[in-house]
């Protein structure tokens, strides 16, 4: 979740009040680190709004997100960092993430973004976490199933979004 300021707070425990009162009781939080995931301001409005499950994901948005630190760190590290945000909590906080999230540019995978998925697997495969993939217009979908399989991921544990988004029937005819 971005929050800027404490308005998006209160708007935030607002509209999860009336998630909460229209029945649902989970909310996933696709928000990353590196796409503005504003992990004290989500603390403050989880802290008013109990009365819901809250997965929190870990992990990275797009390639052409990532700052610097993405780039400087191996994907071993980086893994680690999933992983402690998984079993540790994030960023200091108690709040701890119940998916990692991997996502792709369109139309191919850049080489910061393959790191970081490999970075993604290591943290899947330590933790049985589940696998959340963002697809960029539904696109390389098939290429980042045959990459998490390539590595042992079993594809009941991988969540593909955005995939509505590529009318193409032959991109989803099976082959």
């Amino acid at each position: 979740m971005c929050i800027r300021d404490r308005s998006d707070i209160n708007k935030a425990i607002e509209e999860l009040k009336l998630l909460i009162k229209s029945g649902c009781n989970t909310a996933v939080d696709a928000t990353t680190k590196d796409y503005g995931r504003n992990i004290h301001g989500l603390k403050s409005i989880l802290d008013v709004v109990q009365d819901i499950n809250y997965i929190i994901v870990t992990g990275f948005n797009r390639g052409i997100y990532l700052d610097y630190s993405y780039y400087q760190l191996n994907e071993e590290k980086l893994g680690e960092i999933f992983i402690s945000e998984i079993e540790e909590g994030i960023e200091g906080t108690t709040l701890k993430a119940g998916l990692i999230k991997i996502g792709v540019d369109y139309m191919r995978i850049l080489p910061i973004e393959f790191k970081c998925i490999k970075a993604a697997i290591h943290a899947h495969l330590t933790t049985g976490i589940p696998i959340t993939v963002h697809t960029t217009l539904g696109t390389m979908a098939h290429e980042v199933l045959k990459i998490l399989e390539r590595y042992n991921v079993d594809p009941s544990a991988i969540i593909f979004y955005h995939s509505d988004r590529n009318l193409d029937p032959w991109y989803w005819a099976v082959s």
